[in-house]
C-alpha cells in the first residue's frame, strides 16, 4: 500500500500534517503516518479528532510546544554513567512539566471523553515534576532547596565571598600601589581576584604572579593579603560543586529509573499532538471529520483536493472547483474520460488521497453528508514514468502495478487506475483494460479509472455497475472546467487542441475527415446532443436547489419570528397577571384600612360589615394567577425549578420555608433567599 500512497502525494500530505504538530514527537509520528488498520481504531481516533476540533474552536486546546524528545538525552546519560548538567535537567523538567499540563488538562475535560480517556492513560509524572522543580530553575541553575547540605554550604559561602571582595577593594585602593596598577579595580581570573599591575612595577607589589597579558605589558598578581582568604573561598566553592554534582547525579538516576513510564508518556503525548495536528490541518482547509463505517457507499459531496486547497489558502474555495462522487451505490466502477490537461489524473488522485486521509482520521474538505467506508487497502496506478531500475517500459510498469492490485484486491479495496489500457496498441489495450475492470468488479472492489480509449468508455453503457463520467471542457476556449459530470464519457478534443497549438489546418481537416467518415460523425452528434440535454438537466437541478435553499432560509426566518412573538405574548401575559394582582392587592389594602377605621363602632354595627371584610380578605386570592401560585407553592420542594422575574432567569430551589414564607434558590451558583411572592411558575419565563 505504501507505493500506492506515494503515487497519491501521501508524503506531501504527511509533511503538511507534521507542520501542524507542535512537538518534535508529534511531527515525527505524522511524517510516518499510515491509515489505521482496523475500523474500530479509526472510529475512536476520528471521534478524538472531532473533540480536538471543538477544543480548538473554544480555545481550550493544550499546548504541546515544550514536549521535547527526551530519549536521546536519557540514552546518553545511561551510556556514560554520569549525570545531566543543569541545563539538561532543566530541559527534562520543561518537557515532563509540559506533558503533565496536557495530561491534567485533558483528563479533566469530561466534555471530550475520547481525549479524556487518552489523557488518563498517560503515566502520572507529577512527583517527578515537583522533585525537579525543587532542583533547578528554567536556566539550569541548581537551587538552594535541592538539598539542606547545599543550602548550608551556600550560606557559609556568602560571607566569605563578601569579605574577599571587600579586602580586594581595600588592597587596590592603597595610595602607594595606585600608580603601579594598569586598571584600578581588581579583576577576576581563574576564579580568583587579582590586581592588573604594570609589568615594570611587578616587584613593587608582594604576591603571587598568576598570568601576563598577551602584550606582556600587564602582570596579574594576587596580593599576599588575598591568598589565604581566597584559598578558603576556593575550598568552599569546591564543596558546593561537589554537592551540586552529587545532586545532579541523583536526579539523573531518578530520571533514568523512570525511563519506562516517561517513554510511555511521551508516546501517548505524541499521539495526542498528532490528534490535535489533524484538527489544526482540518481547520486550515475548512475540513470536517467524515463519518466512516464498515459498509456503505463512498460519498464525497463538494470535495476538494486537500493539497490544492491548502496551497491556495483562504481563496481556495473560490478558485478550485469541487466535485461530487458516489461510488458503491448505483455503480461500483467509474470510467473517467476527457482531454489531456482536463484534470482527470488530479481528480483520480484527489479521490484516493481523500479516502486515505479519511482512513487516517484526518478531516476532509467536503460537505456534510459525505461518507467513507472502510477500505482495507487503496491500490493506485498513477503516472506513466518508466521503471528504469527494473528496465521496465511504461506499459510494463503499469502492468506490474495492476498485477499487484489484482493479487491483493478484495471486496473492501479501492482501486485507482490512471490511463488504463494505454502504452500499447489501442485495440489490445481496450480489450485488456475491459478484462481487468471486469475482474476487479468480480472481486467486489470499487474502481475509478481514467482513459482515452473509446472501447473502455463504452463499458459504461454495456456493463452493469459501471458508469461513465467526464470532466467538462470548454470547446471554444479549450480550457478545462474541472466539473465532474456523470453519465457521459468525455471527448479527447485532440483535433481542436492540435489546431490551437499550431498544427496546419490542412492536416487537422484531413484528420477530421477520416475521423468522421462512416458512423463516427453520427456518434459524435449523438454524444453532443446527450451532453446538451444533460447540461440542461443540471441547470434545472441547480435552479431547483437554489430555490430550495432560499425557501429554507425564509422558513427559518418565519419560524424565528413566530417563536419571538410567542415569547413576547407569554411575557406580556405574565406582566398582565402581575399588574392585575398588584391592583387587587392595592384594593385589598384600601379595604382593610377602611374596615380598620370602623374598629371603634359598636359590635352590633361592626357585624353588619363582616361580609365586606371577608370579601376584602379574599379579593386578591380569588384571581386565577393567585390560585395557580398558591397551588404551586403548596407543593414546592427542594430541586424544583422556578422562575425569578427580578433576574429573568430559571433557578433551582435549595430550601422552602413556609413559616417564613421564603424560598432559597441557587442563582449563578450562589444561594439567594427571596419571599415566596417573588417566585414565578416555571413556565413564566418561557
Amino acid at each position: 500500500m505504501k507505493s500506492s500512497l506515494e503515487a497519491l502525494d501521501w508524503s506531501r500530505a504527511c509533511a503538511l500534517l507534521a507542520a501542524s504538530a507542535e512537538s518534535p514527537l508529534g511531527q515525527r509520528l505524522l511524517r510516518g503516518l499510515v491509515p489505521f488498520q482496523s475500523p474500530d481504531a479509526l472510529i475512536e481516533a476520528a471521534d478524538a479528532v472531532g473533540e480536538a476540533q471543538a477544543a480548538l474552536a473554544s480555545q481550550a486546546a493544550p499546548s504541546f510546544q515544550r514536549i521535547d524528545d527526551l530519549a536521546p538525552l536519557i540514552d546518553a546519560a545511561r551510556q556514560r554513567a554520569s549525570g545531566f548538567d543543569g541545563r539538561q535537567l532543566a530541559q527534562v523538567l520543561a518537557a515532563v512539566k509540559a506533558g503533565e499540563f496536557v495530561r491534567q488538562r485533558l483528563a479533566a475535560r469530561s466534555a471530550a471523553p475520547r481525549l479524556q480517556a487518552r489523557a488518563k492513560a498517560i503515566p502520572d509524572l507529577e512527583a517527578l515534576v515537583v522533585l525537579l522543580e525543587r532542583t533547578v530553575d528554567a536556566a539550569g541553575a541548581v537551587l538552594d532547596e535541592a538539598s539542606p547540605e547545599l543550602a548550608d554550604a551556600r550560606k557559609s559561602l556568602l560571607p566569605v565571598e563578601r569579605r574577599v571582595r571587600e579586602l580586594a577593594l581595600d588592597v587596590a585602593a592603597r595610595p602607594e600601589w595606585r600608580a603601579h596598577l594598569r586598571d584600578g579595580p581588581p579583576v577576576l581570573r581563574d576564579g580568583r581576584l587579582m590586581l592588573a599591575v604594570k609589568a615594570e612595577a611587578r616587584g613593587r607589589i608582594a604576591g603571587i604572579l598568576h598570568d601576563r597579558s598577551a602584550s606582556g605589558e600587564t602582570a596579574f598578581v594576587e596580593p599576599q593579603e588575598l591568598i589565604e582568604p581566597q584559598n578558603r573561598l576556593a575550598d568552599l566553592r569546591a564543596r558546593e560543586r561537589r554537592l551540586v554534582d552529587r545532586i545532579l547525579l541523583e536526579r539523573t538516576r531518578e530520571v533514568v529509573r523512570l525511563e519506562a513510564p516517561m517513554h510511555e508518556a511521551q508516546r501517548r503525548l505524541a499521539s495526542l499532538d498528532a490528534i490535535f495536528a489533524r484538527a489544526r490541518f482540518g481547520r486550515a482547509i475548512g475540513g470536517r471529520v467524515v463519518a466512516t463505517g464498515t459498509s456503505g457507499a463512498l460519498v464525497l459531496r463538494r470535495a476538494y483536493h486537500p493539497l490544492l486547497l491548502h496551497s491556495a489558502g483562504a481563496s481556495g474555495r473560490t478558485t478550485i472547483v469541487p466535485f461530487d462522487l458516489e461510488l458503491g451505490k448505483a455503480f461500483d466502477a467509474l470510467i473517467l474520460s476527457g482531454p489531456n490537461t482536463g484534470g482527470k489524473t488530479a481528480t483520480l488522485k484527489a479521490v484516493g488521497l481523500l479516502v486515505a486521509l479519511a482512513l487516517a482520521a484526518v478531516p476532509l474538505p467536503v460537505d456534510e453528508g459525505s461518507f467513507v467506508p472502510w477500505f482495507d487497502e487503496v491500490h493506485a496506478d498513477v503516472g506513466d514514468e518508466q521503471d528504469l531500475a527494473q528496465n521496465l517500459s511504461t506499459f510494463s510498469g503499469h502492468l506490474r502495478r495492476i498485477a499487484d492490485a489484482l493479487q491483493r484486491a478484495t471486496a473492501k479495496s479501492l482501486v485507482l487506475l490512471d490511463e488504463l489500457g494505454t502504452g500499447t496498441e489501442p485495440k489490445e489495450g481496450e480489450a485488456l483494460g475491459r478484462a481487468l475492470l471486469v475482474a476487479l468488479l468480480e472481486r467486489g472492489a470499487k474502481v475509478v479509472a481514467t482513459t482515452h480509449l473509446s472501447g473502455l468508455k463504452d463499458l459504461g453503457f454495456e456493463v452493469e455497475r459501471v458508469e461513465n463520467a467526464s470532466l467538462e471542457f470548454d470547446g471554444d476556449t479549450l480550457q478545462p472546467l474541472f466539473r465532474l459530470t456523470l453519465g457521459l464519457p468525455g471527448e479527447s478534443n485532440a483535433l481542436k487542441i492540435a489546431r490551437r497549438h499550431g498544427i496546419p489546418a490542412s492536416i487537422v481537416d484531413r484528420a477530421e475527415a477520416w475521423l468522421t467518415g462512416g458512423r463516427g460523425s453520427e456518434v459524435g452528434r449523438a454524444r453532443e446532443q446527450a451532453a446538451r440535454a444533460r447540461q440542461a438537466a443540471v441547470n434545472h437541478l441547480e435552479t431547483a436547489e437554489r430555490l430550495r435553499r432560499e425557501l429554507e432560509v425564509r422558513a427559518a426566518a418565519l419560524e424565528e419570528q413566530e417563536r419571538a412573538l410567542t415569547e413576547k405574548g407569554r411575557f406580556l401575559a405574565v406582566e398582565r397577571d402581575r399588574e392585575v394582582e398588584r391592583a387587587l392587592k392595592a384594593a385589598q389594602e384600601v379595604g382593610r384600612a377602611a374596615l380598620a377605621a370602623l374598629g371603634t363602632v359598636p359590635a352590633s354595627v361592626a357585624a353588619r360589615f363582616e361580609g365586606v371584610r371577608r370579601f376584602v380578605e379574599s379579593i386578591a386570592d380569588s384571581c386565577a394567577l393567585s390560585e395557580r401560585r398558591a397551588a404551586y407553592l403548596g407543593r414546592l420542594k427542594k430541586g424544583d425549578a422556578v422562575y425569578l422575574h427580578r433576574y429573568r432567569e430559571h433557578c433551582v430551589v435549595r430550601k422552602v420555608d413556609l413559616i417564613k414564607r421564603s424560598v432559597t434558590v441557587l442563582y449563578r451558583q450562589l444561594p439567594v433567599e427571596l419571599p415566596l411572592e417573588e417566585v414565578q411558575l416555571p413556565d413564566a419565563g418561557g
